[in-house]
Order: C-alpha cells, then sequence, then structure tokens
C-alpha cells in the first residue's frame, strides 16, 4: 500500500484540460500583454518627445516675444510705391541702366548686367525692353522688384527667371520702359 500512495496519477482527460488552461493562458499573454507593453513604451517615448518639445517651446517663447515686439515697433510700409506714369524720350533711355544697377546696389543685389534693347528703338516703337541679370536672395529680390515698380516709366515685366547659380539665386527678367 506504500507503493500506492507514491504513485500519484493524473486521468488523461485532466491533462487535457490542464493543457487546454495553460495553453489559453499563454495565448492571452503573447495576445494582450506584450501587444500592450510595446503600445505603452511607445506612448512613453511620445510623451517623453513631447516633453522635449514643450521645453524647447519654453526657451523660445521669450525670444520669440521680444522678436514680435520688434516687429510690431518696426514700421514696414504696406503699400507699394505706384507714382503716375511717365514715358521717356529716346535720348533718356541711355539712363536707364545707370538707375536700374543704382536701384539693384540698393537692395543689396550684384549686378551682372542691364542692356536696353537698342534694336528695338527705331521707328515708333512705345516701349523699349531692358534685359537685367543679378544675383541675390529673394529678400533682396523683392526688394528691387518694390523699387523697380517706384519708377515711373516702367511699363510691366515681361519675361522673370530664377535659377540657382554658385553662390546665390540669380535673376534674369525683362522688363519694358515706355517710351515717348
Amino acid at each position: 500500500m506504500d507503493e500506492k500512495k507514491k504513485s500519484f496519477s493524473i486521468p488523461k482527460s485532466s491533462i487535457r484540460y490542464l493543457l487546454i488552461c495553460v495553453g489559453i493562458v499563454i495565448l492571452f499573454i503573447v495576445a494582450g500583454l506584450f501587444p500592450m507593453g510595446y503600445a505603452v513604451s511607445s506612448l512613453d517615448q511620445k510623451e517623453q518627445a513631447l516633453k522635449q518639445k514643450v521645453q524647447e517651446q519654453e526657451q523660445l517663447g521669450p525670444i520669440y516675444q521680444t522678436l514680435q515686439k520688434q516687429l510690431t515697433e518696426k514700421k514696414v510700409p504696406t503699400t507699394l510705391p505706384l507714382p503716375a506714369r511717365t514715358r521717356l524720350s529716346k535720348e533718356q533711355v541711355d539712363q536707364v541702366p545707370v538707375t536700374i544697377r543704382g536701384l539693384a546696389r540698393a537692395a543689396q543685389l550684384e549686378v551682372m548686367s542691364v542692356n536696353p534693347e537698342l534694336g528695338s528703338l527705331a521707328g515708333t516703337a512705345k516701349t523699349a525692353p531692358v534685359v537685367v541679370v543679378v544675383r541675390g536672395g529673394m529678400s533682396q529680390f523683392r526688394n528691387f522688384f518694390t523699387a523697380l515698380g517706384g519708377l515711373s516709366y516702367v511699363e510691366r515685366f515681361d519675361a522673370i527667371e530664377v535659377r540657382p547659380a554658385q553662390t546665390a539665386l540669380e535673376l534674369k527678367m525683362n522688363l519694358m520702359v515706355a517710351l515717348n
């Protein structure tokens, strides 16, 4: 009888139920807990990134406020110069390149060329094309266009082409000058 007490036998159906229950627990762990752990760690990383962005914004906030204050204090013209349109005589066309070079230098642009096309001045032409090539940045181009718009004899811009150059952007444009 001693030997019967020592041997412990489990019925086969109980072993099946036990394996099924253990399988369900393992499936729950694999299907439920691992993905949740990955999701939690992902959320923690996002939270850390957001905390870092908030700290960055807190540090940059005073700088932004001072820049906003400077911008509001600075008087920026909101209207473009629109002078009454005039026409040049054919003799005054020689002064156009000098004027345009001065405006380009005032806008901090490097002047490559300013060429009035004198071949179009023959006959009864009402406009003369001037080809302008300058180098600089977009903000300088904007200032240059504003200054050109202030010239009373510039009728229109025909072709405008901006392309990258070695150190800056290159602007090539044809503008039409009104003639008598």
